[in-house]
Formats: C-alpha cells, sequence, structure tokens
C-alpha cells in the first residue's frame, strides 16, 4: 500500500520529483545545480570510467512543444568524489553554447572551450594536472583554425595555352599571403568556352608552398583546344598548414582570390635547333627531360608518386580502397615503359608530375594497353 502511494506521489510531482533523486547517484552527494522554474533538475550516472573515476550529470530540463525532454539552461557533471568534472550551457535547442570548463578529478582545470551553437568557436586552452597551460588554439564553427595573419592565396597572371597536341592547360602564378607554410593545396577548375559554356572540370594541386612564396602551377585539361576556352573558375579544395611541426586542415579559412579573365599564349614560330653529335644528344636525353632539364630519375619518381595518388583518388571516389599492389604495378610499369620525362608540356612546375597530369598519362590508349589500368 506505501509503495502504490509512492509512487502515486511522484507521478503527481511529475518531472521534478523524479528528477531530484536517482538511485544511480552516488549517496551522499546532494545536488548543487539550481534550475529556476520551469526548469528542472535531471541527475544521471555516466556508465564509462574516466580518470579512474565515473561521473555524473546534472542538468536542467525542459519538454519540449512534442513533451520531449529536452537539456537548456546550466549543467554540470561531478567526479564520483564529488569534484566538479565539467559546467557550462546549454542553448534553447539542448546544444552547448558559451564558454565549457572542465576539470581533472583533483579540481585542477584540464580545458576551457568557448563554444556556439555545439561546437567550438573561440579559444580552446588545455591544461595539465599541475595547471600550466599545455595548448592554446582557435577554432571557428568546430574546426581548428590557424590563426595566420591574410590567410589567403592569389592567382597571379592565368594563362590558357597548348600544352601538347591533346592537351590545353592553364599556367598561373600561386602566391601564399599567409605567414605560414601551406604543406598542401588543392584546387578544382570549371572552364568555359566563349558561348559560356562549360567544357571541362579539372583539379590540380602543389606542395610546400613557404609564407609570401609564389609559385608556377599548371592545369592539364584533356582533349580542349587552347583556343576555345575563354574563362576559367578556379575554387579551393584543400589547404593543410603546418605550425608547430603539425598538419591539419585549414581550408575553411583560406580564401582565394583570382580573376575569372585568362590571357591567351602568343603562338611562337619554331625555330630550328643547332645541329649536334648524336652521342651528344643521346647522352643529354638519358640524363635530363628535353626541354624542363630535370634528370630523368626524378621525373620519374615524381610521376609515380602523382600516379600512385592519383589512383587512390580514383578508387576513394568509386566508394573502394584500391587495390595498392595492382596501382603501383601500374604506375612503375609506365615510368619503366615509357618516357614520361620527355612529356614535358604535362610537367608541374618544370619537374614535378600533377595529379591531373599524371592522369592524363594513365588514360592514354598505348598505356593501357601495355600496363593495364587501376
Amino acid at each position: 500500500m506505501k509503495r502504490l502511494i509512492m509512487i502515486s506521489f511522484l507521478v503527481g510531482l511529475g518531472l521534478s520529483a523524479f528528477a531530484q533523486a536517482s538511485d544511480d547517484v552516488p549517496a551522499g552527494l546532494k545536488p548543487i545545480l539550481t534550475c529556476k522554474p520551469p526548469l528542472t533538475l535531471k541527475r544521471t550516472m555516466r556508465d564509462s570510467l574516466e580518470e579512474g573515476h565515473k561521473s555524473f550529470m546534472e542538468e536542467c530540463v525542459n519538454r519540449d512543444k512534442n513533451g520531449d525532454l529536452i537539456s537548456t539552461g546550466p549543467y554540470l557533471s561531478r567526479w564520483d568524489n564529488g569534484e566538479i568534472r565539467q559546467r557550462g550551457q546549454y542553448d534553447q535547442l539542448g546544444r552547448k553554447d558559451g564558454l565549457i570548463v572542465t576539470y581533472y578529478p583533483n579540481g585542477k582545470k584540464f580545458a576551457e572551450a568557448e563554444t556556439k551553437a555545439g561546437k567550438d568557436n573561440g579559444k580552446v586552452v588545455l591544461y595539465d594536472r599541475e595547471g600550466s597551460v599545455t595548448s592554446e588554439e582557435q577554432y571557428r564553427d568546430g574546426a581548428r583554425v590557424s590563426g595566420l595573419s591574410d590567410p589567403s592565396l592569389v592567382v597571379l597572371s592565368p594563362v590558357a595555352k597548348q600544352c601538347s597536341d591533346a592537351h590545353a592547360c592553364i599556367e598561373f602564378e600561386l602566391k601564399n599571403k599567409s605567414n605560414g607554410l601551406l604543406d598542401f593545396i588543392s584546387l578544382s577548375c570549371s572552364i568555359f568556352n566563349r558561348k559560356g559554356e562549360l567544357i571541362a572540370r579539372e583539379s590540380t594541386n602543389t606542395t610546400n608552398l613557404a609564407a609570401g612564396q609564389s609559385k608556377t602551377v599548371k592545369v592539364i585539361i584533356s582533349n580542349v583546344n587552347a583556343d576555345t576556352i575563354e574563362r576559367w573558375e578556379p575554387k579551393l579544395t584543400r589547404v593543410s598548414v603546418v605550425q608547430k611541426s603539425d598538419t591539419f586542415d585549414a581550408t575553411n579559412e583560406f580564401a582565394l582570390n583570382s580573376s575569372a579573365s585568362l590571357k591567351k599564349a602568343e603562338k611562337q614560330a619554331k625555330t630550328p635547333e643547332a645541329p649536334r653529335s648524336a652521342v651528344a644528344a643521346s647522352k643529354e636525353t638519358s640524363t635530363r627531360s628535353v626541354a624542363s632539364k630535370c634528370s630523368v630519375d626524378a621525373v620519374k619518381m615524381s610521376f609515380v608518386k602523382s600516379c600512385t595518388y592519383a589512383g587512390q583518388l580514383q578508387a576513394e571516389s568509386s566508394g573502394g580502397r584500391g587495390d595498392a599492389n595492382k596501382i603501383d604495378t601500374v604506375c612503375r610499369c609506365i615510368a619503366k615503359g615509357f618516357n614520361v620525362e620527355a612529356l614535358d608540356s604535362l610537367l608541374q612546375g618544370g619537374c614535378e608530375y600533377s595529379i591531373p597530369a599524371a592522369r592524363a598519362v594513365v588514360g592514354m590508349d598505348k598505356v593501357r594497353l601495355q600496363c593495364g589500368a587501376f
């Protein structure tokens, strides 16, 4: 009878009576969070073990329009020894919002994080067990940002030219305006003709662009004549920044400054080369590429690297991981069986193959017949 009366009493009080106590919360630890009506207190034990302790949550809750419980207003979690684990606040949608402070079981501060709408947004500071700062970083919409000055890339002097009989290219200078080292940069480009029609989408990448440095970059456009290209729209797809020996994605904070207009390369008449002895020509070809003057081995290594990456990207885009051994075999077969160092029009920055350039070589019919495909 007493049990029925107690159940009836709890039902009558509703959420408020239920929230004030929970059997799994350690005995003797009274609630320290105060919730203003219509909010009510809820206490919940966490099952996981952290730092050798369990913890439990005290939070203010309300019911949404569907009658479901939603956390809103202040909250705190506590270690089973009574020390505060974390304190902060939820917004009206149940997302962490404002300053969140987390502590070690010994009461020392572990972290301070500025949040907005459930995401880190602002300064995030970490501390060791003695209270000294171990790291301080900036976040925006949940993603770490570098805090670099002027985080922008500038495209200078883009020129459309015919790079080979089968391929056009757009060559330009890419300048790093920030004060940090950019480890990897990837661009996607939409190419349009005089009628404003989209005729191609291509991508290119470059690496190791130091603060204030400029580098010549090429976008290879397969099966397109340069004379038909009128304008382009380059878009930044990836930027990796190196800071304190750590590399991280900083794409969301970088801007790409570029004009859609393109210059056309002037057509130059070919001048006959001075005659050379067969021995001299053979010796130069065996150690240098024809126009870029780079070592054959260096160019072949660059091709294999970009070719392998192109194979991995192709596999990922089709939803698979790809056969690493097969990709490596195909790329090395091409480097060994074809004079890739002589394809100067496809070389990136004079000596390096870009991923699109390597992909263009892999797609050649004669290459597929001899070495297969990914």
